[in-house]
């Protein structure tokens, strides 16, 4: 006995098989497909999560370096200027 519920609209419907259902289309498509479909792009929004977080991460390491270089860049100006003067 296979119980199936389906709600549209605020009104619920419900029905019971015997057996088991092989399969449901919703529109022409398999619920199988559809679900197959969510879970791609839920794996896809995770991929985005993943390289948005890898890419912050790169971008403040760049940020602390520049910064670094920046500061050891005003703190030897002139030992650079004498070095680079003819």
């Amino acid at each position: 006995m296979t119980n199936l519920k389906v709600l549209r609209n605020d009104v619920e419907w419900e029905t019971r098989f015997d057996g088991d259902i092989s399969s449901i289309e919703v529109n022409g498509q398999k619920l199988n497909d559809i679900h197959d479909i969510s879970l791609k792009i839920e794996n896809l929004g995770i991929q985005i999560r993943k390289t948005l977080k890898v890419s912050l991460v790169l971008a403040s390491v760049c940020c602390v370096l520049a910064t670094g270089i920046a500061c050891w860049l005003l703190v030897h100006h002139k030992t650079i200027k004498i070095a680079l003067t003819p």
